[in-house]
């Protein structure tokens, strides 16, 4: 569980920063 929430956050922030 964490490991996907952690991917989703780098994917998320990933996506903001562009």
């Amino acid at each position: 569980v964490v490991l996907v929430v952690d991917h989703f956050v780098v994917d998320v922030v990933d996506f903001v920063h562009g």
